[in-house]
């Protein structure tokens, strides 16, 4: 690298910018005008290409209606690493401990972000294709005011039409702002990322910019090949390419595929408008060439007598661009070979791009946005082309602060390698919604083996950072030994093993005796007879008499309620009618059914002992397929759970949701619940292995429309139909799941119109893998562990992982050593 030599101009003879003349707009050299937007884009992921042409439409009218000529455009898009991880703390020493581990996975392989920067500038009129210049240099102070004020009114006029057409990009306007009393600037705090390479706050001072803003020393090699930027703390080595010739025709989002490149970049456009004469001179100057030199190109006369024609009509712009690319790098041999792969990524898209080289110096002065007489190789493109090189295309990232339950729940890394900061609440990204009370509910679906148990558990030992109670309704005991681990309660029904339950033995509150009134009909109807307005009174008698205080708690239950209940003269036509009280001798203690509810005592207690954390898991995998049983069992569930949705936050957790959902009073609860339960700061989350079920239930169509968060894993079996008709999703959606690898631990996220692809890499977490994915064979390690060294997981989860991975061996051992037989 050469020296800097004494006759080298400073830093502020290369930078425009003057001073804020109004808190958006900045005042350039050669009086010009520019303010810069913010944008965070539109994920196109999930679109089709139809769609992608008719945003860029949307956004081409928006550009057509600003005054050509007088309007320059500048883009920029900022790759940089992020380390974004949220802090959180956490009651449970393994939900702390994993979530240690967890970050340490995004330390090690790092993330990126794409940050869309769009400056909207108006200068004088400047056509050199016609021979005129409007110069303003020699103008009087009378003139500077008027042209001062002109431009801030077509400048205002023109940010206010951008946003408008900008409002599905989430974009915002860079401004001066106020930190604890001091004004900063957020457009020079930009500037000055391009001229330092780093982040840093700008004051806003008396002086000009050019001498204020904060700048590195930058020194250019020899023969222009890299660069570094040197600042009084560090030295960023970069070298630079440039778009050498781009293909006739573009698509939207043409440059979309460096975005997910791993190393930091900027990525600076620019394009200058003509005036309709001056477009017009240039393109029938081209076409009378083109035709003199007998070219055989008769296509190409005929799409420039379109290009004309549109010109004269206002469909079309036209202006020149540029386009230059600066990649970071540590080390040259990094750097080059950063460089070599963004060429071969332009080249997939029928681009040329070469290193600047000897013009390195230019380049690196022209990513200043309206730095145009710096500008390296501009060339002539319409406006719609200059769209679909700036489509404003990112990766969606999700809301890391503000949610209604504060911090995001965790942060996935998508498959561009962004963060997506995951919520079950779906929120605007721009509005504080902390404590607001809004839909939550989620929807997940996934294949058997695509890691739906896994991210079940892992989503819900992040949530532990709420302090949220949660109410887990599981299969297969999936959740046993992490509901353990969080110190929280489980309890597996058995077929014929007592639960220890008894609804009768509750306090005969008003809405305790509705319950039990409503428990008894619906016992006494499931062998498909009537209940009769006569037999509702006799339960509504019954049940009275059973709860006066003169009976002893320990004595109630459907044994001593049959005993309240008499046998009715039957009259005719009643011959073959049982009667309530013969409906239910076989809930009694003693029969068929009395383990469920006729026990000696009502065991189960929804509040957490002393030392544990409110989380509750029931296993009903035994019970699922006896109907009976099944429906009794959740709807004295969700009975008891009703006194937790006091308006603390709680999470209900639904495994296999379609099994429960078969019966009629759980269908009626659900729905009521989709709808309410945000109102009292809860929401549920379903999930399933049997889209099918969940689409073809009587209520399918009401989850899936009240859940705000829906996400699919893997399933090579999905049917176009169910996915696209019954969830909702578009052609382009539908196929994002179906490829999905079955191993690959990734899945599509869908909030409303926003779709993502995010995986869940946890290779690097084996032991809190053994906790996430549950069975109950490992279900039987964890209660052995704690039998032996108490509950405490601190204490039993080491001994918990050892058995596990001990067992794993000598079943590994065992298949090999069945193989080594068969061979």
């Amino acid at each position: 690298m050469s020296a800097l030599t004494l006759k080298e101009r400073p830093v502020s003879h290369y930078v425009p910018y003057s001073h804020h003349v109004t808190d958006e707009i900045i005042k350039a050299k050669n009086n010009e005008y520019l303010a810069i937007i913010k944008v965070s884009g539109r994920s196109a992921m999930a679109a089709s290409l139809e769609e992608q042409y008719d945003w860029v439409e949307a956004l081409h009218n928006v550009i057509r209606g600003l005054p050509l000529g007088k309007l320059g455009l500048y883009t920029h898009i900022v790759g940089r690493h992020v380390s974004e991880y949220p802090d959180s703390t956490f009651p449970q020493p393994f939900a702390q401990q994993f979530d240690d581990q967890y970050r340490a996975t995004f330390n090690k392989r790092g993330l990126k972000i794409n940050e869309l920067y769009l400056t909207i500038s108006i200068h004088p009129v400047q056509d050199a294709l016609l021979g005129t210049v409007a110069s303003l240099e020699k103008a009087d102070a009378e003139r500077l005011k008027a042209w001062q004020e002109e431009s801030i009114e077509d400048l205002e006029s023109g940010i206010r039409a951008v946003m408008a057409g900008l409002h599905r990009y989430d974009a915002e306007v860079l401004k001066i702002v106020d930190r604890s009393g001091f004004a900063f600037s957020e457009p020079g705090e930009f500037i000055a990322f391009l001229l330092t390479g780093q982040r840093q706050q700008v004051p806003v001072t008396d002086g000009y910019m050019w001498d204020s803003l904060p700048s590195a020393r930058p020194i250019f090699s020899r023969y222009g090949e890299l660069g570094e930027l040197r600042t009084l703390e560090s030295t960023r080595k970069f070298g630079m390419l440039e778009l050498f010739r781009s293909p006739g025709q573009l698509r939207p989002g043409h440059l979309d595929p460096i975005l997910s490149s791993p190393y930091e970049f900027i990525i600076t456009q620019s394009w200058g408008s003509f005036t309709g004469a001056a477009a017009k001179k240039l393109v029938k100057k081209h076409f009378k060439l083109m035709r003199d030199s007998n070219d055989d190109a008769p296509g190409q006369l005929k799409q420039l007598l379109k290009l004309i024609e549109k010109l004269e009509t206002g469909e079309l712009g036209l202006g020149d661009h540029h386009a230059t690319i600066l990649i970071w790098g540590d080390e040259p041999v990094e750097l080059r070979r950063s460089m070599s792969n963004m060429v071969a990524k332009m080249a997939d898209r029928g681009l040329t791009i070469k290193p600047l080289e000897k013009a390195l110096e230019a380049g690196f002065w022209s990513q200043l946005p309206c730095n145009w007489s710096w500008r390296t190789r501009p060339e002539a493109i319409t406006s719609e082309n200059f769209l679909c090189y700036n489509s404003f295309h990112n990766q969606l990232t999700g809301k890391a602060t503000g949610n209604p339950w504060g911090p995001a729940v965790t942060m996935l890394r998508s498959v561009t390698g962004d963060p997506y900061f995951f919520n079950y609440h779906s929120s605007l990204e721009e509005v504080d919604s902390t404590g607001e009370r809004m839909p939550g509910n989620t929807l997940i679906i996934g294949y058997i083996g695509t890691g739906k148990t896994v991210l079940q558990g892992m989503l819900l030992t992040q949530a532990q950072k709420f302090g949220a109670t949660a109410l887990i309704l599981d299969k297969d005991e999936g959740l046993h030994v992490l509901t353990l681990a969080l110190r929280g309660q489980y309890f597996t029904l058995r077929l014929g093993i007592p639960t220890g339950w008894n609804p009768f033995q509750q306090e005969p509150t008003p809405g305790n005796k509705a319950f039990m009134r409503k428990l008894v009909t619906y016992l006494a109807g499931l062998s498909g007879e009537i209940v009769t307005t006569f037999d509702k009174k006799q339960i509504f008698n019954a049940i009275e008499q059973m709860c006066r205080d003169s009976i002893d708690v320990q004595y109630r239950g459907v044994t001593l309620l049959c005993q309240y209940l008499t046998n009715p003269m039957k009259t005719d036509g009643e011959e073959g009618r049982s009667s309530v009280k013969d409906r239910l001798l076989a809930w009694c203690r003693g029969n068929e059914y009395g383990w469920v509810f006729d026990n000696p005592s009502d065991r189960l207690n929804l509040e957490a002992p002393p030392g544990h954390n409110p989380i509750f898991g029931f296993d009903l995998t035994e019970i699922l397929d006896d109907e009976y049983v099944r429906g009794a069992v959740t709807l004295y569930l969700r009975h008891r759970s009703q006194a937790m949705h006091d308006g603390r936050r709680i999470m209900n957790l639904i495994d296999e949701c379609q099994h429960p959902l078969e019966d009629e009073h759980f269908q009626e609860d659900m729905q009521d619940q989709c709808r309410t339960i945000r109102k009292k700061n809860g929401i549920l989350c379903f999930s399933t292995q049997e889209p099918e079920a969940i689409a073809d239930n009587p209520i399918g169509p009401s989850i899936i429309q009240q859940s705000g968060t829906l996400i699919f894993l893997p399933n090579p079996r999905a049917k176009r139909e169910t996915y696209m008709k019954d969830f909702g999703l578009t052609a382009q959606e539908f196929e994002l799941v179906k490829k999905l690898g079955e191993k690959s631990r990734q899945f599509v996220i869908k909030q409303g119109s926003s779709v993502t692809v995010a995986e869940l890499d946890l290779s690097a977490c084996k032991e809190a893998l053994l906790v996430f994915s549950g069975s109950s064979d490992m279900a039987i390690i964890a209660r052995q562990a704690i039998a032996e060294v108490g509950d405490d997981p601190t204490d039993w989860l080491p001994l918990y992982v050892q058995r596990v991975k001990q067992a794993r061996a000598d079943e590994q051992a065992v298949q090999k050593k069945a193989e080594l037989i068969i061979q």
